[in-house]
């Protein structure tokens, strides 16, 4: 649906489940597979 940010994600199982489905998301910098750490603190 084109969202990218932490900022458009309210959860980290959503966040989640973007960083896996959907290409071209800016949401986990360091290439851990945890989106948002800073936001949802995992």
């Amino acid at each position: 649906d084109g969202r990218q940010h932490c900022s458009q994600m309210s959860s980290y199982k959503e966040a989640v489940f973007f960083i896996n489905n959907c290409p071209n998301t800016k949401m986990d910098g360091d290439h851990d597979g945890k989106p948002c750490e800073r936001q949802f603190g995992h």
